[in-house]
């Protein structure tokens, strides 16, 4: 039987168990799905020593562990093992001299709404419970990556406890090939970063602007989207969303006037039935796009494939076609500053994609099949026209995190960097 109390007294966090009354706040991630994981003991780390001495601990006693920072792993990576290890407690933001470092705890609004005072921010995503960590960790897809490149493009340092519970601070200079793999291929794969120090960027102002379309519209809009979005100014990223209702395009303009491109797009298909828009500060456009909080309708369902170009209107039909009620395509545009980093700059191997396509939909559990065969259905009738290559923050339920899907020609220097750091494949096998 495991000696809780000896863990208990190597950490300064709590140590909660099944028997604890906090058990089932603590234990429960951000993905339905996984509600029902139940580890044996949830670390809620304070320290970086606590993060040493659970990882000491779980090796030890011969335990699966992994990390947790915001808990929105769609393959349920960061709710699997024995030993949840909560990075929630790591929450500290400081900035000087145009960095800022950030604990892994740290959720995305608290890093805006902190960087904000300064009048910087770091580019990423718009998720209300979403953790820096693993956002990071697997590139950072966000409105200002293509003027300013990924989440982990921005990154300059991290401190990381590796598998064998040595701490260790890499850089470009330092343990440069562990600082490459944390860009990009993935939360958990090398180690547990504690804390990361990023570049920031100027805050700028933000124009947000949704247009809607008649459902009817959807296939004229996904053919010309293709060649529009990602090839627009840096500062415009537009996000095409197709279901059943209707079409949105979710766009914004950081710090430059979106009327030269939105406009160009309209005449390319014509004019909306809404148009709406309005600038912000960059902190509360970034509020504005998560919007209020809303209650999972269902066990959530998704597939995605990189694109280096245009997918042929018969195939977009055809998904669209088959697009049920309550689903989703979404067609996000790269390009830009993500496409001027070298792909094997970082470990993110699909800098040359144009955009990536998004197949989702939220299930009760009973309908789960019938979602996820149609998920799956509507991702193979567009892959033929992909690049095979999926993103290592959208990972599919099941798979290795080591498939040459997420990692592509960057697969084999990862492998020899865990061969290095962690040869025993502890984090991967306990994730």
């Amino acid at each position: 039987m495991t000696n809780w109390g000896e863990l208990r007294r190597a950490v300064t966090g709590a140590v909660v168990t099944s028997d604890n009354p906090d058990y089932d706040a603590v234990r429960v991630p951000a993905m339905a799905n996984y509600a029902d994981a139940r580890p044996a003991v949830v670390v809620r780390a304070a320290t970086q020593a606590d993060v040493v001495a659970a990882i000491r601990f779980a090796r030890g006693q011969d335990l699966r562990l992994t990390a947790r920072s915001g808990g929105h792993c769609f393959a349920g990576r960061s709710s699997a093992g024995d030993i949840v290890l909560d990075l929630s407690g790591l929450r500290d933001v400081t900035w000087s001299d145009g960095l800022a470092e950030v604990g892994a705890g740290v959720r995305l609004p608290a890093l805006y709404e902190s960087l904000a005072a300064h009048g910087v921010t770091v580019p990423g995503g718009c998720g209300p419970t979403v953790g820096v960590a693993g956002l990071t960790l697997g590139g950072g897809i966000g409105v200002l990556g293509r003027r300013y490149g990924l989440t982990c493009d921005r990154l300059r340092r991290a401190e990381v406890v590796l598998a064998d519970g040595t701490t260790t601070v890499c850089d470009t200079e330092h343990e440069p090939e562990l600082f490459w793999a944390l860009r990009g291929a993935g939360g958990g794969l090398v180690g547990v970063v504690t804390s990361f120090v990023f570049e920031t960027v100027p805050a700028p102002q933000t124009a947000c602007v949704r247009l809607a379309w008649p459902a009817r519209r959807a296939l004229d809009l996904a053919e010309a989207w293709q060649s529009w979005a990602p090839a627009a100014p840096d500062p415009i990223a537009a996000t095409l969303r197709l279901t059943t209702t209707g079409a949105l395009l979710d766009a914004t303009a950081a710090g430059a006037d979106p009327e030269p491109s939105i406009g160009e797009f309209v005449r390319l298909v014509g004019a909306p039935s809404t148009d709406e828009r309005i600038v912000l500060p960059y902190k509360e456009a970034k509020q504005h796009l998560a919007g209020p909080p809303a209650e999972a309708q269902g066990h959530f369902v998704g597939r995605s494939e990189f694109f280096a170009g245009p997918i042929p209107r018969a195939a977009l039909a055809e998904v669209i076609e088959a697009l049920p009620d309550g689903a989703e395509l979404s067609f996000t545009p790269l390009g830009g500053e993500y496409a001027r980093v070298p792909g094997d700059a970082t470990a993110f191997a699909h800098r040359a994609a144009a955009f990536v396509v998004e197949h989702t939909t939220e299930a009760p559990p009973a309908e789960l099949p019938a979602a996820t065969r149609w998920a799956e259905t509507s991702a193979r009738t567009l892959h033929p026209h992909g690049t095979s290559g999926v993103y290592a923050n959208f990972p599919v339920p099941g798979t290795d995190p080591l498939d040459p899907r997420y990692h592509g020609a960057n697969r084999d220097r990862l492998l020899r960097v865990l061969d290095r750091y962690d040869p025993g494949r502890w984090f991967t096998a306990t994730g």
